[in-house]
C-alpha cells in the first residue's frame, strides 16, 4: 500500500520556494475577505519500505492550527487574507517542523575563554599578552568597592542605593583608559565591545544618528553582488562581502560564549550615511537553533510594568547587533544573554497559522488604522516571574538581576512589525499574538497592553 509521507513546500499557483512570502501586489488595499482559491501542493508516496515511489497533488484544506510543517505550507494562503485595518506584507516561518515551548536556564558556557576574540580583534593594535589590560570579577564581587555587596537596594546613610553585588561573573580585555575600546563578557552569555572604541573610529563610531541610505529585510531580499559602498576609511566594501565577513565573526567567534548549539546570521543590512561620500554597515543578527527555528530580535521592548510589579509573566529582549564604519572592522557589536534549553513543556505541534494569529490581531485593533506589517513566527524569552516587589523593602526593576535569579522559558509567538528593523530608533509598533494561547500584546507609542 502506498502512503503519503510528507508535504514539498511546493504551491502550483505560486510556485513557494522558500518560507519567507509576500503578499501579491494585486491583494492590497481590498475588503476583508477569505482567498478565493484553495491552493495546491505536490506531496511525496512512498511505499511501506519508505521508498518515495511518486508525488501526488492534494489540495490545501487551511486550518488554524497545526506544527510548523503545516504552517509554512499554507502560509502563502494566509498571506492572501485581506483586512480593513492591517496588511500583513511579508511573513516567515523556520524550517523546522515542530516548535515546542521549553523551560530555559539563563547562561552562557561558564569556561568561555575570551583570548580568541581578543587576539582576533587586537592582536595587531595591541599587545594582548599584557596582563594589565584584563580584569576579572566574580558572581556577588561588589560592582564599588566603597561600598558592601549589597543584593537589593538599601537605605543608607539617607539614600537608597541600588544593587551593589554583581549578578554574573566578568571578563573583559582593556588595554587603554578609553573604556569603549574593549571586550567584555558576562556570564550569562553576553558579550560586547568594539575594535576601534570611540577614539579609534572617530564621528564612525556612532551610528544612532546617521541617516539610512538602503535597508535590506535579508530574509526576504539580498543586495546586488556587485553592491559596495564606501567606508569611513575610505576603503570599498562589497556588502554580501560584509554580511559573510560579519557572519564568520559571529559564528566563529562570539558563537562559542554559547553553552547552547546555535547559528547567527545577519537579519537586516542599514547601509548608513556618515558624511562626505562614506558609509557604514549596521547589521541586525538572528540566532537559530538545530531545529532551524529562530529567535525574536530587538533592543528593546516596552516593559509590562504591571506583570513585573505583580510577579506575572512578561517578555525579555534580546539585542544582537554589529555596526562596521570601516572594512573588515568590527567597530561595536553586543551579543545579549544566552541560554539553554531544558525541558520542553508541549508538543510544538498545535501553533496558530498566520491567517488565525492575523485574525486575532485585525480583531484586537482600532477599526480605523491601516497598518502595513511583516510576520515571524519565532520564539520569544518570557521572565516567569520577578518576585522582588513584594520581597524587598525598596523594590526595582533590574534586568541583570532578573536573568540572575528569575525562572525562563520560550515560547512561540507571531511577531507583527510596521519596520523589521528598530537598531536606529524606537521600536514604536510591535504586536505579539501567542501562537500557543493566541493573547495578544501590543508595544505601541512607548507603553505596554495584553488584549
Amino acid at each position: 500500500m502506498k502512503r503519503i509521507r510528507s508535504l514539498i513546500i511546493l504551491f502550483s499557483a505560486f510556485m513557494l520556494l522558500c518560507s519567507c512570502v509576500k503578499m501579491p501586489e494585486s491583494l492590497k488595499e481590498t475588503e476583508p475577505s477569505e482567498p478565493a482559491t484553495l491552493a495546491v501542493v505536490t506531496a511525496l508516496v512512498t511505499d511501506e519500505a519508505g521508498n518515495t515511489v511518486g508525488t501526488e497533488s492534494i489540495t490545501l484544506t487551511p486550518c488554524e492550527r497545526g506544527d510548523v510543517a503545516t504552517i509554512r505550507a499554507q502560509l502563502d494562503y494566509d498571506l492572501q487574507k485581506t483586512y480593513k485595518n492591517i496588511t500583513v506584507e511579508q511573513a516567515r516561518v523556520s524550517s523546522g517542523v515542530i516548535m515546542p515551548s521549553y523551560d530555559i536556564k539563563i547562561g552562557g558556557k561558564a569556561d568561555f575563554d575570551i583570548s580568541g576574540i581578543v587576539e582576533y580583534l587586537y592582536s595587531e593594535r595591541e599587545d594582548i599578552s599584557d596582563t594589565n589590560s584584563y580584569i576579572y570579577m566574580k558572581h556577588g564581587d561588589p560592582m564599588d568597592k566603597r561600598y558592601p555587596a549589597w543584593e537589593e537596594p538599601v537605605l543608607y546613610n539617607g539614600e537608597i542605593f541600588t544593587p551593589n553585588a554583581l549578578p554574573y561573573d566578568l571578563k573583559s580585555f582593556s588595554p587603554t583608559d578609553e573604556q569603549t575600546y574593549c571586550t567584555v563578557w558576562y556570564s550569562n552569555g553576553s558579550v560586547w565591545g568594539s575594535e576601534t572604541g570611540r577614539e579609534g573610529a572617530g564621528d564612525g563610531y556612532y551610528f544612532e544618528t546617521k541617516d539610512i541610505v538602503k535597508e535590506y529585510a535579508l530574509d526576504f531580499e539580498q543586495p546586488d553582488m556587485s553592491l559596495s559602498y564606501k567606508m569611513y576609511d575610505g576603503e570599498d566594501w562589497n556588502a554580501q562581502e560584509a554580511i559573510d565577513f560579519v557572519e564568520s565573526f559571529w559564528n566563529d567567534y562570539l558563537s562559542e560564549s554559547d553553552d547552547q548549539d546555535f547559528e547567527y546570521r545577519a537579519k537586516t543590512l542599514y547601509v548608513l550615511d556618515l558624511g562626505g561620500g562614506r558609509y557604514g554597515y549596521l547589521f541586525q543578527m538572528q540566532r537559530f537553533d538545530e531545529n532551524g527555528n529562530f529567535y525574536d530580535v530587538e533592543r528593546r521592548y516596552y516593559p509590562d510594568t504591571k506583570a513585573i510589579e505583580s510577579g506575572g509573566s512578561f517578555m525579555v529582549e534580546n539585542n544582537l547587533m554589529t555596526w562596521c564604519s570601516e572594512k573588515e572592522v568590527i567597530t561595536r557589536y553586543i551579543k545579549n544573554y544566552s541560554f539553554t534549553l531544558k525541558d520542553s513543556t508541549d508538543g510544538g505541534d498545535n501553533l496558530l497559522s498566520l491567517g488565525a494569529a492575523s485574525d486575532i490581531l485585525s480583531e484586537g485593533l482600532a477599526q480605523n488604522i491601516n497598518l502595513s506589517l511583516t510576520a515571524e513566527l519565532s520564539y520569544v524569552v518570557i521572565c516567569k516571574g520577578y518576585p522582588f516587589y513584594s520581597q524587598w523593602e525598596y523594590p526595582e526593576y533590574y534586568e541583570d538581576i532578573c536573568l540572575d535569579r528569575c525562572e525562563f522559558e520560550i515560547a512561540p509567538y507571531w511577531c507583527f512589525r510596521t519596520k523589521q528593523c528598530t537598531l536606529t530608533d524606537d521600536p514604536t509598533e510591535i504586536y505579539f499574538v501567542n501562537a500557543n494561547t493566541g493573547e495578544l500584546s501590543v508595544m505601541q507609542d512607548g507603553e505596554y497592553s495584553r488584549r
